[in-house]
Formats: structure tokens, sequence, C-alpha cells
């Protein structure tokens, strides 16, 4: 076991990098691997969503190679652990049937537990816009961390670090719309303490409105009645969409316009392209 409680944040991110190239290099795996009853998700985890067909093909890797990269987890009883970082690649575990997984194990407070499962899932882009802001806020109201603090321990900026905060005020119907990725983040700040937002927030999947369009809303600058030809242009998506089984965006200009399809996986892909070449 790792002992890094006070030794701050970047020492403690560096000897779970060497424990994790020890494991890798086989060095020390025979003793750092836990078995897979003992071991629960982190109470401390942001990531709550797990993509299902990504947690699959995880399986089937796991299952032809093993685990390649160790989980991160701490002591919380005799025989029991809880996870730190790694929660997905103990879930596929579990689901390829494998009984042990390599393990760092690490002493470590809650904030530093929370910022290490903060900091892999921003390393791995696996957070969604929502868990991230919602981490943050554990950490300045459960933790005490400033704003600066937080942005030092993730690698981010101060005002990158205020403006996902600042989703927490948001609805809980919008902030589902952002946790589905229907909304950006920069589209939801603008909804914010707006009397109008649900309905603006329908405007901006049904007509494709970018961010200064959202804001020309909230404004004044642009009518809240949708046009007649963003109205079929919606129309059209809303066919195509039902047709093709994808969620499809139509935008139009005085020019012409574009239309998007939006896909989860290259087999999804492959299958609008085959669709599209009939």
């Amino acid at each position: 076991m790792t002992n890094l409680v006070g030794k701050g944040l970047a020492a403690l991110l560096g000897d779970i990098a060497e424990s994790a190239r020890e494991i890798e290099s086989g060095k020390i795996s025979p003793h750092n691997r836990i078995y897979l009853n003992q071991i629960t998700p982190g109470r401390l985890q942001p990531r709550k969503a797990f993509d299902p067909e990504k947690l699959s093909d995880l399986v089937d890797s796991i299952r032809k190679n093993g685990v390649l990269q160790p989980i991160v987890v701490r002591k919380v009883a005799d025989q029991d652990y809880e996870i730190i970082a790694g929660e997905r690649r103990w879930r596929a575990s579990e689901t390829a049937g494998l009984e042990t997984i390599p393990a760092v194990v690490l002493e470590c407070t809650d904030a530093e537990a929370l910022q290490i499962g903060l900091i892999e899932n921003l390393q791995r882009d696996d957070l969604n816009p929502m868990e991230e802001a919602e981490a943050f806020l554990r950490l300045a109201n459960e933790h005490h961390q400033t704003q600066e603090e937080i942005a030092l321990a993730v690698s981010k900026s101060r005002s990158y670090v205020a403006n996902q905060m600042r989703l927490n005020n948001l609805s809980g119907h919008l902030k589902q719309l952002v946790r589905d990725r229907r909304i950006t983040p920069g589209h939801a700040r603008n909804l914010i303490n707006d009397p109008n937002a649900e309905e603006t927030a329908n405007r901006i999947m049904n007509e494709g409105l970018n961010v200064r369009q959202t804001e020309a809303i909230r404004q004044g600058k642009i009518a809240t009645q949708k046009s007649p030809e963003n109205a079929d242009a919606a129309a059209l998506a809303q066919q195509l969409q039902e047709t093709l089984g994808l969620r499809t965006k139509i935008i139009t200009n005085q020019h012409g316009g574009a239309v998007t399809f939006y896909f989860n996986s290259y087999d999804q892909l492959d299958e609008l392209i085959q669709k599209l070449s009939i």
C-alpha cells in the first residue's frame, strides 16, 4: 500500500503512474491483484454514465488481452477496497468473467480521491460537462477548495472552472440536456436565469442554433417565433431522423444550408453510408 496523505496531488499522481508502470511491466503484478468481489464503486467517482457500447468493446478487449492498465483503489476495511479511478475497467472485468484485477492501492483523503478520479476522466475525455461541473462543485463545497486550487489540480484555467461550475445553476431538465450532449455548455450558460429557458432550449435543438444566436435570443435580438423556413427544416430533419434512425439537424440560411447526422458508433456510420449509397 502506498501512503500518500499530505504529499500533494502532483506527488500522488506521480507515484500512481510509477506503480502502474511497475504493474504493467510485470515487476510487481503477482502482489497487486485484488479479487473483484472485494471492490466497490467509489462514492466520490465523478463519472455516473457509462456508454454500453464502449463498455461492451472493453469487455471484448479484456477477454482477449486482459486488463492492461491497473485501477486505483483505497482500502476501506480489512479486505474491502473502494475504486478511486478505473470503474469502467472493473465493470468490464466482471462482465468478462475475471476473478482478479491489477490495482494500485493508495491511502488518500476524500479530496485527493475525488481529484484523482476527476483528473483520470478528464484525461480520457470521459466526463460529460455536467459530471465535470458537479465534481468541481463538490471540491469547492465539501473540500473548501478555491477555483484557483481546482484549476491547478486539473490543469485547467480558473475561468474554465468558473464557467463549468455555473452549469450547476441550471434546472434539472436543462442539466439532463447537457448530460445527453443535446445542448452544449456554451448554450446552457446562456439559459441560466432565462425565464424562457425551456423554450429557448427547444429552439436550440430544433433549429440548430449556435451559441451566438442563443445569446441574441436572450438579448431579444431574434424573434421568439420560429420562421416558416426553419419550421420546414425542423420537419424535414424529423422525417430523416425517423427514416435513418439517427438524430438529424438541418441548418438553413440565405445561401443554402447543411444537414448534420449524429452517430454514436462506427457501426451506425457504416449503416448510414450504406443507406445513402442505395
